[in-house]
């Protein structure tokens, strides 16, 4: 997760924006998933914000960076 919480850093240097989604994994040339559960991670943007998130369907989820910020401690 920190991983592509630093590639949407180097997208958005590169683009002037975030990217989203598959984007983001085209970017990088992989795709990431969450050790703890195998799900692929979701990336979630607009222009200003983006979000990286387990998609665990129940709780409790696998943590979340948004804007930089995570969700553990």
């Amino acid at each position: 997760m920190r991983t592509l919480a630093t590639a949407e850093m180097m997208y958005y240097a590169e683009y002037d924006c975030y990217a989203e989604g598959d984007a983001l994994f085209e970017y990088l040339g992989r795709e990431y998933y969450c050790p703890a559960c195998n799900y692929l991670y979701l990336v979630e943007a607009n222009l200003d914000h983006y979000r990286i998130r387990c998609p665990m369907p129940t709780h409790p989820t696998h943590g979340s960076i948004v804007d930089g910020i995570i969700s553990w401690q």
